[in-house]
């Protein structure tokens, strides 16, 4: 059978039931109804080869074998009813997401910011983007007394990233939340201190370093704005603390050593020598044994 005679019989079938004669037998007729034409669709996207293969072991095994015919039109039309709800069902999920799509877009053009500049309600001013009245995405405030923020915001209030100068002149850059300092940041101040680090709800909270106009040093962690867990302090005179901390004082165990060569090593309890310790003089003496409130209530080694 030729190729174009394969297009002709599918002619004929959607005709419903003419009689169709190829070159070489005698004239036969089909019957054809809607469940068909996925089977139709099917051969027409198929290589010559393929669909003559198929049609020609189609129509030896079914469209002349009339016995079978009837359940082989119930098999194709409950397939074509699949199809064409599988099809129906794909059509209505693209038109639900475009339209999802275009709602999306509608909301986006919708709540684009706008940009302000004027007065604020406390008397300062702002200038840059705002969202139904509210200050939203990148913008200034200055306050009346003379604090400035530049930065990020959301909902009103300071978020993201920003820098706040303070009316006496010092300096934060890094996160906020909320309005208050969250997240890694950097405090400077005009007479020279300075901290790089974490916050938490606006305090000093977590890892940090922080310089003393002095010289001196702290670096450890930090709770509500406090030295608390594992640090070290170095003073301008040498001296160097490398233990635990808890409200700013030395308490747990911890190593302090001196420019003069004199060393403790041992336990402390609010910034003293408390339990059990080793202190090394210049001279090399040694007190070892069970500390008080910085004395000595133990023995003295190599006197």
């Amino acid at each position: 059978m030729s190729f174009d005679n394969l297009f002709l019989l599918f002619k004929k079938l959607a005709n419903n039931g003419k009689t169709y004669t190829d070159d070489d037998s005698e004239a036969m007729t089909y019957e054809f109804d809607i469940g068909m034409f996925p089977m139709v669709l099917v051969f027409s996207h198929l290589p010559k080869k393929a669909s003559l293969y198929l049609f020609q072991k189609l129509e030896h095994s079914l469209f002349r074998r009339s016995i079978v015919m009837k359940d082989v039109r119930v098999m194709v039309k409950t397939i074509g009813f699949v199809l064409l709800v599988a099809g129906m069902v794909v059509i209505s999920g693209c038109n639900e997401s475009a339209n999802n799509n275009v709602q999306q877009g509608q909301v986006s053009r919708k709540s684009s910011p706008t940009f302000y500049d004027g007065k604020s309600s406390d008397g300062g001013h702002y200038k840059g983007e705002v969202l139904n009245g509210e200050y939203h995405g990148q913008g200034t405030y200055t306050s009346p007394d003379g604090r400035k923020y530049v930065g990020q915001w959301k909902d009103n209030a300071k978020n993201g990233q920003g820098t706040y100068t303070y009316a006496d002149g010092s300096k934060y850059a890094g996160q906020f939340k909320d309005n208050a300092k969250n997240g890694q940041g950097t405090y400077t101040s005009p007479d020279g201190r300075k901290y790089v680090g974490q916050y938490k709800d606006g305090a000093i909270n977590g890892q940090g370093t922080y310089t003393y106009a002095d010289g001196s040093k702290y670096v450890g962690q930090w709770k509500d704005g406090k030295y608390d867990g594992q640090g070290t302090y170095t003073s301008p005179d040498g001296r160097k603390y490398v233990g635990q901390w808890k409200d700013f004082e030395r308490n747990g165990h911890g190593t302090l050593t001196s420019p003069d060569g004199q060393k403790y090593v041992g336990q402390w309890k609010d910034g003293k020598y408390d339990g059990q310790g080793t202190l090394t003089f210049p001279d090399g003496k040694i007190k070892e044994g069970i500390w008080r409130k910085g004395k000595f209530l133990g023995k003295l080694v190599n006197e």
